[in-house]
């Protein structure tokens, strides 16, 4: 992988962009006024482009998505799903309201029960999101409880990853190791938990929402589960 293409004309593109070609990498910097973005081509160091977000996704072997978060599912679709199809694609959008602040709280345009990165995953599912990876520690048979396993797993979570919706049928709780993670379950609050802190999920629970809270850093977190011996660890919910 040595072309990045960074959809997005603004500070935080140009920023990820001098990045990348300070670490070597070829980056075209994708815009819907490509013509805007010449002044940072021509003072750029490395080997630089500008085009538009249909010509940097297509030309890229990783795309990175940085525009505004009320823009981030008309940039994809500009882009084009099939540009974007298994390749890697990175978030660093999120999803703050046009809005202005109420009593200094921000506002998001994403519902209770979905996340910005669903929605992205939604519009283009062939594009690769940085997967977790899931490490199996111990497991052990509950003599008293037949059929039931105690199974102890630990979950990194690369730099923004995100999980589709899913549940565990399971008692799960979790204790966070490193970096921080946004949890949870359909009904619930949104959490967003450090090191030292847990969360707990039930049996019953859709978990509509698990991610890395940071898309530069990865995360670390340890998860027991009560779960019947047979089922599997995960299973896919709407």
């Amino acid at each position: 992988m040595h072309k990045i293409g960074i959809l997005g004309s603004g500070k935080v593109g140009e920023v990820l962009a001098d990045g990348f070609l300070k670490h070597g990498y070829a980056v075209t910097r994708g815009s819907r006024e490509p013509a805007k973005l010449e002044a940072w081509r021509s003072a750029a160091r490395g080997e630089a482009r500008v085009g538009t977000f249909a010509e940097a996704a297509a030309w890229a072997d990783a795309v990175v998505l940085a525009v505004k978060g009320t823009a981030a599912e008309a940039a994809i679709e500009q882009a084009g799903i099939a540009n974007l199809a298994g390749k890697l694609v990175i978030d660093a959008t999120n999803p703050i309201a046009d809005a202005p602040p109420k009593n200094g709280a921000l506002s998001y345009f994403t519902g209770a029960n979905e996340s910005l990165i669903g929605r992205l995953q939604a519009k283009a599912p062939q594009a690769k999101a940085p997967q977790a990876k899931v490490t199996s520690l111990m497991s052990k048979d509950l003599p008293e409880a037949p059929g039931k396993e105690a199974l102890m797993i630990a979950v990194e979570y690369p730099p923004g990853s995100s999980d589709p919706v899913h549940r565990h049928n399971a008692h799960a709780m979790v204790y966070v190791l490193e970096g921080s993670i946004v949890m949870q379950v359909k009904g619930g609050k949104q959490v967003t938990l450090r090191p030292g802190q847990t969360f707990y999920e039930g049996p019953d629970d859709v978990h509509v929402i698990g991610r890395n809270a940071s898309k530069t850093k990865r995360a670390r977190f340890i998860v027991v589960l009560i779960k019947d011996k047979s089922a599997p660890v995960v299973v896919p919910a709407e």
